[in-house]
């Protein structure tokens, strides 16, 4: 039989379009895997992105905490300081009283004693010796306040140090990054 032409075209036209259809398979087949890749890449960084938020949220949590701490034992700490500062301030003006009232008993006993009157520079220079007594046991009582209100702040220093935030800046500065690549994603 003789062969028909227009069957031949017809052949050739499919073998054609069987191919254009082969090539748009495969086209298909490498957007598809592109397509895969890219979603495997993007849940990558999407990943990454929650495990550094997680992380910079924990030490900013921490870090919260910690200044909440610092802000409570030091304000702890301001408040001693204010009531034994005013009771060391109210200790010292008495004593510099008692100092003033030794010095001129005693002022008063040596005048007397200079005039011959022993018996009233006695009874000064007594006064004197408890005026004296009584400086004493102030300035004794201020120094152990200021012995508490040191312990106290080393006590501060060691429960509150100052708050360090580097750690939560560099944890924050990945996140950021991290965030730009998954914006770009």
């Amino acid at each position: 039989m003789p062969r028909n032409p227009e069957l031949d075209l017809l052949h050739e036209q499919a073998k054609r379009s069987f191919g254009a259809k082969q090539a748009k398979f495969a086209e298909l087949k490498i957007a598809r895997e592109q397509t895969n890749a890219a979603y495997a890449s993007l849940q990558l960084v999407r990943s990454e992105h929650d495990s550094a938020f997680a992380e910079m949220k924990r030490l900013r949590e921490e870090l919260d905490e910690s200044s909440r701490n610092y802000d409570a034992v030091w304000g702890e700490y301001a408040r001693l300081k204010e009531s034994l500062s005013s009771r060391i301030d109210s200790l010292k003006a008495e004593a510099n009283e008692e100092h003033r009232m030794m010095s001129e008993c005693f002022d008063q006993a040596s005048n007397e004693y200079g005039y011959g009157d022993r018996g009233l520079a006695s009874s000064y220079s007594q006064d004197g010796h408890a005026h004296k007594a009584n400086r004493d046991a102030l300035n004794e009582e201020v120094s152990e306040l200021c012995r508490e209100l040191k312990a106290a702040r080393e006590d501060a220093q060691w429960r509150a140090p100052k708050t360090d935030s580097s750690e939560y800046r560099a944890a924050k500065a990945r996140f950021d990054q991290v965030k730009s690549r998954l914006d770009e994603a």
